[in-house]
């Protein structure tokens, strides 16, 4: 019972992550809308944002963006499909906000970054936006690919200066172009802006691990896919490390495991590691995987790479900016090489070098850089000062800080935009 239980959970979850799925889906989500689009407008573009949210093909997202555009451009219309706020100002503040920029006068706006669509949500919630970009520019950090929402298209058309928003994934770069509001698309994501001084090689370090998972250990992230290819090359006894960012489903993980008959060679490790002990646990494996069909920018690839761990990721995810995985970085794969790929990494990690190509590419310092020479060129041409570049931030799990505590500031005139 417990393999058929194994067998089960393992196509349902290669149907409803699947690609061809979510083009079925959003096709049908669309058909919904049609009926209702002169019953209930609301609900049929509801309807329609799902559509597109879930959708990605290409093919059918371009298609849908006309009308998609025909919502974002009625004034104050999209803010409606808001959701319930849940965090408050306190939290968003510590962990959804930073500073990046301080307010300097009338001549020389602020650079606020929000991440998060609950953080996108609250900060629409508690300040008055429309009134603040007056005196701020906006950036946004989603965390998922998909950017069809409310929490992100409330920020087009508010005010006259473009919102950057960051877009890791080519479809959603390619929406927010075709879209043609005041969102102004950038290449990079949460996974730019890893701290290396917590994430880095750590010499001596003896290797455990021939792989290893740091992510949920929910559906969607697909750890069974590396246990059929473990078992697939059984023979060579690969050894795999499952550090999970949230509780998630352990049980139904080891009953999969012992489906592919790989339990063995598996490790649990505990939920919520302190980053330190991430960093370890990166230095002890030789490859690091991400097996997801669809994801945010996400951060664990790229701390890796910065622990001094090549990256496999898998071609149809959907999430990860794909020139990141390179000959020195790792490998994008199909994923049927899966297997002989493990082996190959097993034998033969040492030829990658992927700090050296992060630090000289998606460090939060790099990052930061191209961040400042945009956010310049938009303050100069709508005819502002720039005096001051922005500071440098990273990413810690449960906030945003500066690089340099040094750096770090309270903005004052911020809370003269909080809404009464």
């Amino acid at each position: 019972m417990k393999r058929l239980k194994a067998l089960l959970y393992i196509r349902k979850i290669d149907v409803l992550y699947s690609r061809p799925f979510r083009l079925v889906l959003g096709c049908a989500l669309y058909a919904l809308s049609l009926p209702l689009y002169y019953l209930d407008r609301r609900r049929a573009d509801a309807l329609l944002m799902k559509a597109h949210h879930y959708c990605d093909s290409a093919a059918l997202q371009a298609f849908l963006c006309g009308r998609v555009k025909s919502v974002v451009e009625k004034s104050g219309y999209v803010q409606t499909f808001l959701p319930a706020n849940r965090v408050d100002l306190d939290l968003l503040r510590r962990k959804y906000m930073f500073v990046a920029k301080p307010y300097k006068g009338p001549r020389e706006k602020g650079v606020i970054i929000v991440t998060f669509s609950a953080g996108f949500n609250a900060f629409f919630r508690h300040y008055d936006v429309a009134a603040l970009v007056k005196d701020y520019h906006l950036v946004l950090e989603p965390e998922w690919a998909g950017y069809c929402k409310s929490e992100i298209l409330s920020y087009a058309r508010i005010g006259a200066s473009p919102v950057v928003i960051e877009c890791p994934e080519w479809l959603d770069f390619k929406f927010v172009t075709e879209l043609g509001s005041n969102l102004t698309p950038v290449e990079y994501g949460c996974g730019s802006w890893v701290d290396f001084n917590v994430f880095h090689p750590i010499p001596g370090t003896v290797k455990k691990y021939d792989c290893v998972m740091v992510c949920d250990w929910f559906n969607y992230k697909r750890h069974y896919a590396l246990f059929r290819a473990m078992a697939s090359v059984r023979e060579h006894g690969l050894k795999a490390a499952l550090a999970s960012t949230a509780k998630g489903d352990r049980e139904n993980l080891l009953n999969v495991a012992r489906y592919y008959r790989v339990q063995d060679n598996i490790t649990f490790l505990q939920t919520n590691l302190p980053p330190e002990q991430v960093n370890v646990l990166y230095n002890e494996s030789k490859v690091n995987l991400l097996l997801s069909y669809k994801e945010g920018a996400n951060k664990t690839l790229f701390e890796g790479m910065f622990a001094g761990t090549p990256a496999v990721l898998i071609k149809n995810n959907v999430g990860v900016n794909k020139t990141y995985i390179n000959d020195e970085t790792g490998r994008l794969i199909d994923e049927g090489d899966l297997p002989e790929t493990l082996v190959m990494f097993a034998r033969e990690y040492e030829r990658f070098s992927p700090r050296r190509w992060a630090m000289e590419n998606i460090s939060c310092e790099k990052t930061t850089q191209k961040l400042n020479a945009t956010m310049r060129t938009i303050a100069l041409q709508q005819g502002e000062e720039w005096t001051e570049d922005l500071r440098v931030k990273v990413n810690d799990p449960w906030r945003m800080r500066c690089l340099y505590e040094k750096d770090a500031v309270v903005d004052t005139h911020l809370d003269s935009y909080l809404r009464s």
